[in-house]
């Protein structure tokens, strides 16, 4: 009888394991977004920008032990002189919910094009390496991740927002720090005076 019991609770343990959702991947959709976007047009014309995240929680809630994921996430994707917004939500188990496109014409400004390819660490792993710190985190819900036009000229998953105050991950070393955002920076659509008209 004790045998059957420890099986039961073996299977158990493994089917709580089993049932636990895969984190969202951000980089590989983000290389399948800016693959789709080259093949509509030359790739000299397409920029990737950013990707912004809001999580179910607060970020600070690692510093308690609890767990965070996606909420939606809003792709930024420069095309000749439209940019492209790709926005999704998530379910509880990680999958798209909703997917929506739109797009304006105007520039982006206060990223770099950010060089998909060159990163290392995904969302999850910008995660785990701020649990591995365990620097205190802002009371905010926000993610961005991307090439801020300001030195050092990095790109980063960025924590926070105004108002609280930011922490980054390095998106290549993995490398965990405070963020200074400069006074005037300024993220976001600039729309064409000319083709406003």
């Amino acid at each position: 009888m004790k045998k059957i019991f420890t099986l039961f609770a073996v299977a158990a343990m493994l089917l709580m394991v089993g049932c636990k959702p895969n984190p969202v991947s951000i980089l590989n959709q983000s290389k399948a977004d800016y693959a789709e976007v080259v093949a509509e047009m030359p790739d000299s014309l397409v920029a990737f920008y950013e990707v912004e995240m809001v999580l179910d929680k607060p970020i600070s809630e690692l510093n308690h032990g609890q767990e965070v994921q996606l909420l939606s996430a809003v792709t930024v994707i420069q095309m000749s002189d439209s940019v492209k917004f790709i926005t999704r939500e998530y379910d509880k188990k990680n999958q798209i919910a909703s997917c929506e496109v739109e797009k304006e014409k105007g520039f982006w400004l206060g990223d770099f094009n950010m060089p998909l390819d060159s990163l290392n660490l995904d969302f999850a792993d910008a995660i785990q390496r701020l649990k591995e710190t365990n620097i205190v985190l802002p009371e905010a819900d926000k993610v961005t991740l991307r090439k801020p036009a300001a030195p050092p000229f990095r790109t980063y998953y960025i924590f926070g927002t105004k108002g609280t105050f930011f922490v980054d991950v390095d998106a290549i070393t993995g490398e965990v720090s405070e963020y200074q955002a400069p006074e005037d920076d300024f993220v976001g659509i600039k729309i064409n005076e000319e083709v406003a008209e």
